[in-house]
């Protein structure tokens, strides 16, 4: 490096980077990739000197500019990897733009996408990972964007997403989504705090749930009102005002829907219109199920699912009764090797299909009582039911292990459920926190700007919201 610029032996490469001695984009991309830089000259000279590059790119100091030329890239010839390197743009093959809202059925959003054939890679770490699932991948795509403050790497990904197209997101009561948000764990490194027994076990092993630790509450085992101040500095819940700015010029339509619309009992018939709009497969009739349960357990009371059971025969003289825990010795001898029984949710359970549903034989009188948990699953391999079946005492001691269990687990989310925060809480210690009020005043002014000017009727249904305006 030379006063900022970097160069090489070779005059025609040394040329070139002081004919962008202004550009220090071009300096950094050279210095990065330099063996491509050198191996390719010819036709990076020619893309970094043509008009159309100095007027798209160096006129505008675009913060992302390509080495070659996008138009005249044969992109099945480069990998996702060193495309992002030289920030190649995504090919135009996707149908439209989805902004990330936190707490705004994301979760589920992203699960009906996907029933409907499209891949919309979730990339909250690094939007590298959505970058190269979009360049490798034919089917069909939507682009998922961050807010661009939160991570570099969003903002690059954001800027190497050219299509004019539809714009997409959803809009929550700013008072939901705070306890939303509060009551979130901290799902990241969950596994790590799960045991193994509680993931695995056998017909002797104690019934064992993990606590969640709430990510924005300083990792507590339980949520607190108190630390709502974290969630106004976490630049990954707020941003929409600046995508919007960033994408204006080529959003070819904004469509903003209200978040009661992919409730339980409209997302069936939300997603049949979006499909429409946006022209993907609409959902099948045969799925109106899956569109109907909830998907989201970040506020954790069903962490441990998916679970396994493995049932042997030679565990059930000594199996777990929660009636008399201590009667009984655990071993783990028989886990992994017994009948394997999955018990899980519908939203987790991607491959039910290669599995026979066992759960209304098992515990269809438990979560007939018990509604809101009417979405657990309990599932066995077709073969190995078979064993289960001509085994009827092992058939037995397996149902009577597994009500207890889910008898169990429904108290432990119920428990979890009975700590969380309510849009009552956050209201009631805001009457008593001005500054804090005024702080997220200023903040939801910038992100329901768009909501404001084109959809009132949103503001309108927003029952909290309208009580936080009456304390400013």
């Amino acid at each position: 490096m030379r006063g900022g610029e970097f160069l090489l032996e070779d005059e025609e490469i040394n040329n070139l980077l002081r004919f962008h001695h202004d550009y220090p984009q071009i300096q950094q991309l050279a210095s990065e990739n330099l063996q491509f830089f050198v191996t390719n000259f010819e036709i990076i000279a020619q893309w970094l000197t043509s008009i159309e590059f100095i007027t798209t790119y160096k006129a505008k100091a675009h913060p992302y500019p390509p080495l070659l030329n996008p138009k005249q890239v044969d992109y099945r010839q480069i990998p996702a990897e060193l495309a992002w390197r030289i920030n190649l743009p995504l090919q135009e093959t996707y149908k439209f733009i989805w902004f990330h809202k936190g707490a705004s059925a994301g979760g589920a959003t992203m699960e009906f996408f996907k029933k409907c054939g499209i891949l919309a890679p979730n990339h909250g770490g690094d939007s590298f990972f959505a970058y190269k699932q979009m360049y490798e991948t034919k089917q069909d795509k939507i682009a998922y964007i961050y807010p661009l403050n939160w991570k570099e790497s969003h903002y690059k990904f954001a800027h190497l997403i050219t299509k004019k197209c539809p714009i997409f997101w959803i809009m929550r009561d700013p008072i939901s989504v705070l306890k939303t948000l509060l009551n979130h764990i901290e799902n990241y490194t969950a596994e790590s705090y799960i045991l193994p027994i509680q993931k695995s076990f056998n017909l002797t092993t104690p019934y064992s749930f993990p606590m969640p630790f709430y990510y924005y509450c300083d990792m507590k085992h339980y949520p607190r009102v108190e630390f709502l101040e974290n969630l106004l500095n976490a630049q990954q819940n707020w941003g929409l005002k600046e995508r919007l700015e960033k994408f204006k010029g080529q959003a070819s339509e904004f469509v903003c829907i209200e978040f009661n619309a992919m409730s339980l009992e409209n997302a069936f018939e939300t997603f049949k219109k979006l499909s429409k709009k946006f022209d993907f497969a609409p959902p099948k009739e045969q799925d109106r199920n899956f569109f109907s349960h909830r998907f989201n357990i970040a506020n954790g009371e069903l962490l441990a699912l998916p679970a396994t059971l493995y049932a042997d025969s030679k565990d059930i003289e000594n199996m777990f009764c929660a009636t008399e825990p201590l009667k009984n010795i655990p071993n783990t001898d028989s886990i992994g090797s017994g009948i394997p029984i999955v018990i899980s949710k519908l939203s987790l359970q991607e491959d039910k299909e290669n599995y026979k549903d066992i759960t209304r034989e098992m515990i269809g009188e438990i979560v007939e009582l018990e509604s809101q948990f009417d979405d657990l699953l309990v599932l066995i391999e077709s073969e190995n039911y078979i064993k289960l079946q001509k085994n009827k005492v092992l058939y037995n001691a397996v149902r009577k292990y597994l009500q207890g269990y889910v008898k169990a687990l429904i108290r432990h989310a119920k428990d979890i459920n009975s700590r969380l925060i309510s849009e009552r809480d956050i209201l009631d210690f805001l009457k008593t926190q001005p500054a804090l009020r005024q702080r997220l005043a200023e903040k939801l002014d910038d992100e329901l700007q768009f909501v404001k000017e084109h959809h009132k009727e949103y503001l309108k249904k927003w029952k909290y919201y309208q009580e936080f305006l009456k304390m400013m």
